[in-house]
């Protein structure tokens, strides 16, 4: 397995198990598996990010770098409340009858399980990537 791949196929992996997880066990989680379960989250997203920002800035010039930071940086920003606004939606699409907590444990189900087709993606477009130095 090539360099630059392994770390996004392990992350996309550990994003799988954590996502899996967090999808089966909504109504039963506890704060403790909550806790423990988004912490499994964040190690796998940062083995992602985290590589894939130094990849991306590996393409670029010396005197571009930080311009690739800043931008890197900024689309995370627009990213992360594109993704806050369209889970949202979901979250109201799909909470619908019985009790609040039967509706939001709907909803949480449902955005887990978006968030899991977004990580299998990743995962299968990661043996795009090359593999030489």
């Amino acid at each position: 397995m090539g360099a630059k791949r392994k770390p996004f196929l392990v992350g996309s992996l550990i994003l799988v198990l954590a996502l899996l997880s967090l999808t089966l066990l909504t109504s039963r989680l506890s704060v403790a598996w909550m806790l423990s379960l988004y912490l499994l989250y964040m190690i796998g997203f940062s083995l992602i990010f985290n590589n894939a920002l130094t990849l991306a800035l590996q393409q670029l010039q010396p005197n571009h770098i930080g311009d690739g930071n800043a931008t890197f940086n900024t689309l995370q920003q627009y990213a992360g409340s594109l993704g806050t606004a369209i889970s949202s939606a979901i979250l109201a699409a799909f909470s619908h009858g019985g009790t609040v907590m039967t509706q939001t444990i709907n909803g949480t189900r449902a955005i887990f399980i978006m968030m899991l087709v977004f990580t299998v993606l990743i995962g299968l477009f990661s043996w795009q990537l090359r593999t030489d130095n």
